[in-house]
């Protein structure tokens, strides 16, 4: 006999440190913790391809948020400041 349960909620998880990252590495932690990259904006940085900011529905949130699992994390990252 076995009994099977099922979650009306997606279980909560915490959110990783993304900040200072690389992007892909970011793709990978949120990955791992069960959560999915939202929207990718990219801003003029001295650091290429680092994670300068994690938002949640528009708004920022701090590393160890509790969030349901398969939330969308949105990413500022820092493009090169290019030049001639």
């Amino acid at each position: 006999m076995y009994i099977t349960l099922n979650a009306t909620q997606p279980p909560e998880v915490s959110v990783p440190d993304l900040v200072d990252r690389s992007l892909s590495h970011a793709q990978v932690l949120l990955s791992n913790y069960g959560l999915v990259v939202g929207t990718v904006t990219y801003v003029p940085d001295i650091a290429q391809n680092a994670i300068l900011g994690q938002y949640c529905q528009g708004q920022p949130i701090t590393p160890g948020a509790r969030v349901a699992q398969g939330t969308a994390i949105d990413l500022v990252v820092g493009a090169s400041l290019g030049g001639p």
